[in-house]
């Protein structure tokens, strides 16, 4: 039981704080938006850059292989 009482208060104590710092975000109330992230410990997930859209190395061709004969012998 306390285990399952020790997740209930986790997961309410950060969604009230995280909500807190986006209603602050939405204002732009910089102190109260800093608050709730050090009471938070700056939980946020890392945002990475997008990447460019040639940064990703295309495989080399692969040469096509013609099917098996009707006794399944290569052609």
């Amino acid at each position: 039981m306390t285990a399952g009482v020790t997740a209930l208060v986790t997961a309410v104590y950060y969604a009230v704080f995280r909500a807190l710092e986006e209603w602050a975000a939405k204002r732009d109330w910089k102190p109260l938006r800093l608050v709730a992230g050090v009471l938070l410990g700056w939980a946020r997930p890392p945002e990475y850059p997008a990447r460019a859209s040639g940064a990703r190395q295309s495989a080399a061709p692969v040469a096509a292989v013609p099917p098996p004969d009707a006794e399944g012998r290569p052609a």
